[in-house]
């Protein structure tokens, strides 16, 4: 069992080693979680004989065992609850009975190009703008500083690529958030009379949160999903999980 455990911990720390050299949030917690599970299958003896001393010493010492492993069970509640909620959402595909309005969220671009997971949201989009002719689209982004052009304006020009009418691509290009992709791209919803019923083009890890930006905006957003590379699925995951957490708890706009 001991061994098993251990290779479960070198799997977790591997897994959330493969967007390095960069850092996030998410492989930190990943690689963390999975070096505390290696030490504590290591030296669960030690650790539980150690965590009982301290216990036994008082009452407050014994309040604060209890304590933390309250507060981690109930992480652990919570958390799986949000995972639930974050694969509902990204299944959540608009009604082919009405004309829709796909916003594709912003990503970063590499030079004049869409990265690869940008293409994976615009490769989503196009599948469903082309299922669906009274479908039109905004494509949502403004320009980083290591950008050469708007993130709006390489996605349009990357879909045209693809053979999408470009009557059908409306670009906003001066959002810097999810919030903002949003707010900009209603606005020009509201402007150009574009249909009613919205969808977010992303990946499948960002709905949930883009579902909870749009309700504060008064839009039902419905989902169409990109599917985040399998090695770096981990990695956004969990940190989602932070930014959701953010927003739900912190955020004051």
């Amino acid at each position: 069992m001991q061994n098993i455990a251990i290779m479960l911990a070198g799997y977790i720390i591997s897994i959330f080693c493969v967007p390095l050299p960069r850092v996030c949030s998410g492989n930190a917690a990943g690689i963390f979680g999975g070096v505390l599970l290696f030490i504590y299958t290591v030296y669960f003896q030690n650790v539980n004989a150690a965590v009982c001393r301290f216990a036994q010493k008082g009452a407050p010492q014994f309040a604060l065992v209890v304590l933390i492993c309250t507060l981690m069970l109930i992480a652990i509640v919570y958390f799986t609850k949000l995972s639930i909620k974050m694969y509902v959402a990204q299944r959540r595909r608009p009604p082919t009975s009405l004309p829709c309005t796909v916003i594709v969220l912003g990503c970063r671009v590499k030079g004049t190009r869409p990265t690869r997971m940008l293409r994976r949201r615009l490769a989503a989009a196009y599948d469903y703008l082309r299922e669906n002719p009274r479908a039109v689209c905004i494509v949502s982004g403004g320009q980083g500083a290591d950008e050469q052009i708007s993130e709006a304006q390489a996605m349009r020009d990357y879909l045209v690529e693809l053979g999408l009418e470009p009557s059908r691509i409306f670009m906003e290009d001066s959002s810097r958030d999810t919030m903002q992709n949003l707010r900009f791209s209603l606005e020009i919803i509201k402007a150009a009379d574009l249909p009613q019923t919205v969808a977010a083009a992303t990946d499948s890890f960002h709905q949930y949160r883009a579902a909870m930006l749009g309700r504060r905006l008064g839009l039902s957003l419905y989902a169409v999903s990109s599917k985040t590379e399998p090695r770096y699925a981990p990695t956004y995951w969990v940190r989602e999980w932070f930014a959701i957490v953010k927003y739900t708890f912190f955020s004051r706009g």
